[in-house]
C-alpha cells in the first residue's frame, strides 16, 4: 500500500487479498488527477501498474484495482473490511497447453493451486500462488525433469510459457524427458 501511495494523484491506498488475489482499493486526490490523464481512455490498472512496477516486483503487484471516493471506517476510525467491495475476479483468455511438457508442468500447477485448469500464460502469483506454494511447485517440478528448479525461477518466469522457454534454453534435450505425473 504504501508503493502506490507513492504515485502521483493516489491520496489513500489499501490492499488486501480475495480469492487468493492482491486487490488495491484506492482513494483519489481529485485536484492531483488531471483531466489530461487520459484515464478514461487508458484502463486505470494499466496506468497504476507502469508507475508500480518501479516500486514492486511483478508477484507483488495488485490484480486488481477500486477506486472509491473513500475507504470505510467502523466508528473506532479503522478500517471496515466487511463494507469493502467485492471484486469481480475475472478470467484472462484460456490458453490450452499444447506440448506434453506444457501439459504436465500444467498439471503441477493445477494440482498444488487446487485449480480446475491452468493457462500457459496465467501469472503463477495471479492465480491463487504463492511463496509456499511456489516452493511445492518447484519441487515436484525438480522431480520431473531431473534437474533442480529454484524457486526463483517461479519468480522470475512466472507462466508456464516462460518456464518452459527457460527451460529450453537450458536443455535441448527437453523432449526427452518422461512428462507423466
Amino acid at each position: 500500500s504504501s508503493k502506490l501511495a507513492r504515485i502521483e494523484g493516489v491520496e489513500k491506498t489499501l490492499t488486501t487479498i480475495q480469492d487468493n488475489q492482491l486487490v488495491a482499493y484506492l482513494v483519489l486526490n481529485k485536484t492531483k488527477v488531471k483531466s489530461d490523464s487520459h484515464l478514461g481512455e487508458i484502463p486505470l490498472s494499466h496506468c497504476i501498474n507502469q508507475q508500480i512496477i518501479r516500486y514492486l516486483p511483478s508477484y507483488m503487484v495488485p490484480s486488481h484495482y477500486i477506486v472509491m471516493d473513500e475507504l470505510p471506517l467502523t466508528l473506532n476510525g479503522k478500517i471496515d473490511y466487511r463494507q469493502l467491495p467485492m471484486v469481480e475476479m475475472l478470467q484472462e483468455e484460456y490458453v490450452a497447453p499444447l506440448t506434453d511438457v506444457e501439459k504436465t508442468l500444467c498439471a503441477v500447477w493445477q494440482q498444488v493451486l487446487g485449480l480446475k485448469r491452468v493457462s500457459v500464460t496465467d501469472n503463477f502469483f495471479r492465480i491463487g500462488g504463492n511463496s509456499i506454494t511456489a516452493i511445492q511447485v518447484s519441487h515436484q517440478m525438480s522431480k520431473i525433469l531431473g534437474y533442480s528448479i529454484n524457486v526463483s525461477e517461479i519468480f522470475k518466469y512466472s507462466s508456464i510459457n516462460e518456464l518452459v522457454h527457460r527451460f529450453e534454453a537450458l536443455s535441448n534435450n527437453i523432449d526427452t524427458v518422461d512428462w507423466t505425473v
